[in-house]
């Protein structure tokens, strides 16, 4: 991490149950993560990413989509029969 990121920081103080950090202890000391502070940062990006709604996430990961319905919201969408595509 480089200064500009690490100024970007703030620090949080959270208190847990022994068994949870034992359970991080264990992640550890298979060399997964070199830190607790590097799982627990991989552990909230992942809950923070289950928590987006399905149309959030589609956004997040095909950023075409949303250029696709601000043009549809525009009337500027042209209309297509997928039954005549298929065939």
């Amino acid at each position: 991490m480089n200064k500009s990121q690490a100024a970007k920081l703030e620090r949080l103080t959270i208190t847990l149950p022994i068994k949870l950090i034992t359970d991080i202890e264990g992640i550890l000391a298979k060399g997964t993560y070199a830190t607790a502070t590097e799982w627990i940062r991989h552990a909230i990006r992942e809950q923070l990413a289950r928590d987006l709604s399905p149309m959030e996430a589609l956004l997040e990961r095909e950023p075409g989509v949303a250029e696709s319905l601000s043009e549809a919201r525009e009337g500027r969408s042209v209309q297509v029969d997928l039954d005549e595509l298929l065939k």
